[in-house]
C-alpha cells in the first residue's frame, strides 16, 4: 500500500470516528503545498466537508475538476460543497454538467434531485429522478423519488414506490430508510388502516435491528440515583427555531431542577437564538450531529445517562439505531412524530387520552399498535407558549380574498398534509356555504408543481362545471411571525387537514380567536386536533365523519355572534386558551416531570425483578 493510499485509509477512520478536523489536519500534511493525486484531492474534499470547513472542501472539489475534467464523480463533489456553501445556482449547473458527462450516474442523479428537494423545487427533482435510464436500479435514487412525490403531496404514489423498493433491495440500512420514509407517507394517506400503519412501524425496527450487532443487555438504573437529581438527555435535531422546540421548551423551562438535571443532545449543526435559550436550562449542551452512530453509542454509554428523552421519532435526522441499541435505563419519545417508533429498546411514548384512548378503534388498540408503552399525561400532551410577536385578533373585513363578503375559511398547514380526501372535505364545505372562500397559507405554494398539484385536487372535486377551484386562495410566505399571525385576521375559520392534524397552525389559530373544525380519526395523526380543541372548549368543532365536518362548517359560518365572541381579545379564545391546561407552562412541567417520575420507578421495579 502507498503511503497515500494509507494515509487516505487512516484519514477515513478518523471520520467514522467523529474527529474529521484530525483527519482533514493528517491529510493537508501530506499534500503540502499542492497536490496532483485524485485520490488525495478526493480524501481531502471528503475530511474538510465532514468537518464543516466548506471553503476548503471547495478549494479541493476545484482542484479535482481541474484534473479530472471528463469524471462525472469529480463534478458531483464539487456540486454537493457548493450547495453546502448555499451555492445553489451554481451547484444546480455544476450537478447538470455531471449528468451531461454522464446521465446513467445515478449517484450524480440523486445528489441533484436531493438539492432540489431541499432548495423547495420537488417538481424539478421529480423530473430528474423520474429521467433515469433505469428505472428503479439505484436504491438511493429509489428513496430520493419517493421523497420528492411526498413533499409534492402525493403519499400513495410514493408508498408504492417504497413498497416496490422494498420488495427488490435487501442492504439492511437501505431498508431501514425506505420502511422509515414509507411510515412517514402513511400519516398522510387516509386509508391506511391502522393495522396496516402499526405494521409498517413493526418493519422499521425489524430493519434497523438488521443493521446492529448485538444488542446490549438492558442497562441497569445506577445505584446512587435515589440520592441525586436524575441525569436527563434530550436528542433532537430541533433544538432551534422549530415547532417541536416551541412545545418543548416550556417542558424543560419548569421541569423539577431538585428531580432532574438536563443535559442537550443537539443533533443539527444549525443553532440560533431559541438554541441559545435552550442552553440556558441545560448543565450541558453536546452536538452530536457529526458523529456516527457507533461513536454515539459509545459516547452515550459513558455518559451514564439515566434517561434519555427523544424529541425526533421516525422524522428527519433521527438516531434510532442509537435508541435501539439502548445508551440509557431509560428511554422515551415524545413529541417530533406522532406515532410509535417501531422500536422495542424506547421505552415509553407520551400522549394523552384523546389522541390515544383506552377504547380500541380500528380493530385495535391504541396500545396493541406501539412498540412502547404509552404513558397518557392528564390534560393535553402538548404544552403551548403563544409567541410575544402575536398581535392582538381582530378581524379585518377588506381583506375578503374573494370580495364577496362571504365567509374565509382557512388552513396555514403545510401543504403536504393537504390530501385527495382533505381537499374533498373542504370542497364541501365550500359547496355547502355560499360565497366562501379558503385561504390556504403554505411555503410549499411558492413551488409551482405544488400549487397546481392542490388546484387539480379542487377541481377533482368540484367537477367540470364547478367554479370551486376560484375560490381557494393560495398564499406562499409572509416576512415574519407577526405577519403570518396578522394574515388570521382575513380568517372567520379554520379548517384542520386529514388524516394529518395540525399542531402549531391549530394553537397559533385559536390564539388568534379563530376556531377551528376538526375530524377526528383512529389514529393519532387524525387525533391531535381533538385534544387541543377540547382544552378550547370546542368540543362540538370536533367532528367524527364526513357529514358532521361540513355540518359543523355550516352551523359556525351562520352564527356571526359567536364568531365575533370568539374573537374578543378579553373573554374570546384567546383568554380560554390562557386560562386551559395548554397555557399552564409550570403545571405541564410538574405533569411531564411527574410523569418520567413514574416512568423511572417502573424502570427500577423491572430492573429488580430482571435480578
Amino acid at each position: 500500500m502507498s503511503r497515500v493510499a494509507q494515509k487516505v485509509e487512516e484519514a477515513q477512520a478518523l471520520i467514522a470516528a467523529g474527529r474529521p478536523a484530525e483527519a482533514l489536519a493528517s491529510l493537508q500534511r501530506v499534500a503540502g503545498a499542492k497536490t496532483r493525486d485524485p485520490m488525495l484531492l478526493s480524501a481531502l474534499c471528503f475530511a474538510a466537508n465532514s468537518a464543516s470547513e466548506f471553503g476548503k472542501a471547495e478549494f479541493f472539489a476545484k482542484q479535482l475538476v481541474d484534473l479530472l475534467p471528463q469524471h462525472s464523480d469529480a463534478y458531483a463533489n464539487l456540486a454537493l460543497v457548493q450547495a453546502r456553501l448555499q451555492k445553489r445556482a451554481e451547484a444546480c449547473k455544476t450537478y447538470a454538467k455531471a449528468l451531461a458527462l454522464d446521465p446513467f450516474n445515478d449517484n450524480v442523479r440523486t445528489g441533484f434531485a436531493n438539492l432540489l428537494v431541499e432548495a423547495g423545487e420537488p417538481t424539478a427533482a421529480l423530473s430528474i429522478c423520474a429521467a433515469a435510464p433505469h428505472k428503479l436500479a439505484h436504491e438511493q435514487l429509489a428513496l430520493t423519488h419517493a421523497g420528492a412525490l411526498g413533499a409534492l403531496a402525493r403519499c400513495e404514489e410514493a408508498v408504492a414506490l417504497l413498497d416496490a423498493s422494498l420488495a427488490k433491495f435487501q442492504n439492511p440500512f437501505t431498508r431501514s430508510q425506505f420502511a422509515t420514509l414509507r411510515c412517514a407517507m402513511l400519516q398522510n394517506v387516509a386509508t391506511a388502516t391502522p393495522a396496516l400503519v402499526a405494521q409498517a412501524h413493526a418493519l422499521v425496527g425489524q430493519s434497523i435491528a438488521a443493521t446492529l450487532g448485538p444488542v446490549a443487555t438492558p442497562l441497569a438504573p445506577a445505584r446512587d440515583a435515589d440520592k441525586r437529581p436524575l441525569r436527563l438527555a434530550v436528542l433532537s435535531p430541533d433544538l432551534r427555531t422549530h415547532s417541536v422546540a416551541f412545545f418543548a421548551e416550556p417542558i424543560l423551562r419548569h421541569l423539577n431542577k431538585s428531580h432532574f438535571e438536563l443535559h442537550a443532545l443537539s443533533n443539527h449543526p444549525v443553532e440560533d437564538a431559541m438554541s441559545a435559550r435552550l442552553r440556558t436550562l441545560c448543565a450541558s449542551w453536546t452536538p452530536v450531529h457529526q458523529l456516527p452512530d457507533a461513536t454515539l453509542i459509545e459516547v452515550l454509554r459513558q455518559q451514564r445517562f439515566d434517561i434519555v428523552l427523544d424529541l425526533t421519532g421516525l422524522a428527519g435526522h433521527h438516531r434510532l439505531r442509537v435508541l435501539a441499541a439502548r445508551v440509557a435505563p431509560l428511554q422515551v419519545t415524545y413529541c417530533g412524530y406522532p406515532d410509535t417508533t417501531g422500536i422495542p429498546n424506547v421505552d415509553y411514548r407520551i400522549v394523552d387520552d384523546r389522541t390515544d384512548p383506552t377504547t380500541p378503534m380500528g380493530g385495535l388498540s391504541f396500545d396493541e399498535r406501539c412498540s412502547e408503552r404509552l404513558y397518557r399525561l392528564p390534560e393535553c400532551f402538548l404544552c403551548y407558549a403563544p409567541p410575544a410577536e402575536a398581535p392582538e385578533p381582530g378581524f379585518d373585513a377588506q381583506a375578503d380574498p374573494s370580495h364577496s363578503h362571504g365567509v374565509v375559511f382557512a388552513s396555514f398547514n403545510t401543504a403536504r398534509k393537504i390530501s385527495p380526501l382533505c381537499a374533498s372535505l373542504w370542497a364541501k364545505v365550500l359547496l355547502a356555504v355560499p360565497h366562501s372562500a379558503l385561504l390556504l397559507k403554505s411555503k410549499e405554494f411558492g413551488e409551482k408543481g405544488m400549487v397546481e398539484r392542490v388546484r387539480s385536487m379542487f377541481e377533482a372535486a368540484g367537477g367540470p362545471q364547478s367554479d370551486l377551484v376560484h375560490r381557494v386562495h393560495v398564499v406562499a410566505s409572509v416576512p415574519s411571525l407577526a405577519d403570518h399571525l396578522a394574515m388570521y385576521r382575513k380568517v372567520h375559520i379554520g379548517l384542520d387537514t386529514y388524516p394529518y392534524h395540525g399542531t402549531t397552525t391549530t394553537c397559533e389559530a385559536m390564539w388568534m380567536g379563530v376556531p377551528v373544525i376538526t375530524l377526528a380519526g383512529d389514529r393519532h395523526v387524525s387525533r391531535v386536533g381533538a385534544s387541543l380543541l377540547h382544552q378550547a372548549g370546542l368540543d362540538d368543532l370536533i367532528t367524527s365523519s364526513e357529514g358532521a365536518f361540513v355540518d359543523a362548517a355550516v352551523r359556525l359560518a351562520s352564527d356571526q355572534a359567536r364568531l365575533t365572541s370568539l374573537r374578543d381579545p378579553a373573554t374570546g379564545l384567546r383568554s380560554r386558551l390562557r386560562a386551559s391546561p395548554l397555557c399552564d407552562q409550570p403545571a405541564m412541567g410538574k405533569r411531564f416531570g411527574d410523569a418520567l417520575l413514574t416512568m423511572w420507578r417502573e424502570t427500577c421495579a423491572r430492573s429488580i425483578a430482571r435480578v
